[in-house]
């Protein structure tokens, strides 16, 4: 019996050394990657604060700061300087920006550029895998004390599309129209010891999905399961956001951010950033191609935008597509990573130069009354 118990810890410790040495080696040569998000009470989560750490990927390695909020970028101001602009962009991961150098991402690019003229200061309030709905938390309790002239909001619909959930309560107005009606931050989801596991071994979390793909986990004969968020770029996925009401989730969510900012005497608009899949073309060709030859569905992927932008339109929310930015062009691609598919630098000054001339423009600075 004690052989036994002498083979099965010494069978048990080669193992566990065997994995750390695994992840330590796949951490340094193959994904330095992020550091894990944060619980926090009001805006639910958020990079560890006044940290700073090295992002390997095989496309690209970058240098991370968080300030004491935990977001990417300088500290935020708290005082009322009516002596410059302020500019705050709330959103997801395409503002993050892990991809690019701090320097190089389009909410400092458009600070340095327009401070050339007047005193301004841009901020980004954002992480990855965040919702519109969080991002009204973002303003409320944090962006909300830089006293901001400007709000945009940066849309990805590709995964800005909720159902409704607890965070939301929404009221209906005479016209039929979902109205937020409150918003307030959910408890953090419980993490059991496979998840803990997971998330906090890139190692283990590889070879995870790794079986996954070998075992098919994936229904191959189900769009949505195997498609995930470019299941939405299809004619069937549209039917289904339609059906699901999420459009009505979105809008009801970012005019109940406008309605806020334009309260607190600020200027809003949104972004609609396209994705990947829409801009560049040949990576759509070829992830089209490599689909199984039976799953019958069809390809819209400009319908994505086209109906995000009505139905913010139609309450009355100033939006600026990307998409004519990018198609016309001058700046040389690719304009997205192919493995991870954000924004590259060449991306970030597409998007920094529609937004400078957006934001130059008379038309926008009489609306604003700047």
């Amino acid at each position: 019996m004690k052989k036994l118990i002498s083979g099965l810890l010494l069978s048990s410790t080669a193992t566990l050394v065997s994995l750390l040495l695994a992840e330590g080696v796949w951490r340094m040569v193959i994904d330095s990657g992020d550091q894990k998000r944060i619980y926090h009470t009001e805006l639910e989560r958020t990079n560890i604060p006044s940290s700073s750490w090295t992002i390997r990927r095989t496309e690209y390695a970058t240098e991370m700061r968080t300030n004491s909020d935990g977001f990417r970028g300088p500290e935020m101001p708290r005082d009322d300087n009516k002596d410059e602009l302020r500019i705050l962009f709330l959103g997801d991961s395409f503002v993050e920006a892990k991809q690019v150098e701090e320097e190089e991402r389009f909410v400092e690019q458009i600070e340095q550029h327009l401070s050339k003229q007047d005193p301004v200061v841009a901020r980004a309030i954002a992480v990855g895998g965040s919702a519109p709905s969080r991002e009204f938390l973002y303003y409320q309790h944090l962006g909300l004390q830089m006293h901001p002239d400007i709000v945009i909001q940066v849309l990805f619909p590709e995964n800005d599309l909720e159902t409704e959930n607890e965070r939301m309560e929404f009221d209906i107005d005479q016209d039929g129209n979902r109205v937020l009606a409150s918003m307030r931050a959910l408890p953090p989801q419980p993490c059991n010891l496979r998840c803990g596991i997971l998330r906090n071994s890139k190692f283990i979390s590889a070879l995870y999905r790794t079986w996954r793909s070998i075992t098919h986990q994936v229904d191959l004969t189900d769009p949505a399961s195997l498609l995930g968020d470019y299941y939405w770029y299809t004619v069937e996925g549209q039917d289904q956001l339609i059906q699901e009401e999420r459009y009505d989730v979105l809008a009801a969510a970012v005019s109940g951010l406008r309605d806020a900012v334009e309260q607190d005497e600020a200027c809003f608009l949104t972004l609609l950033m396209p994705g990947a899949l829409e801009i560049e073309q040949d990576l759509r060709e070829e992830y089209v191609a490599q689909l199984p030859s039976n799953l019958t569905v069809t390809f819209e992927p400009h319908l994505l935008l086209d109906r995000t932008a009505e139905v913010l339109t139609e309450r009355g929310i100033h939006v600026i597509d990307l998409r004519p930015a990018f198609l016309e062009t001058e700046i040389p691609g690719p304009y997205y990573f192919r493995q991870d598919p954000h924004l590259t630098a060449a991306g970030h000054d597409v998007v920094t130069k529609k937004v400078i001339e957006i934001l130059s423009s008379e038309d926008f600075k009489t609306q604003c009354d700047l």
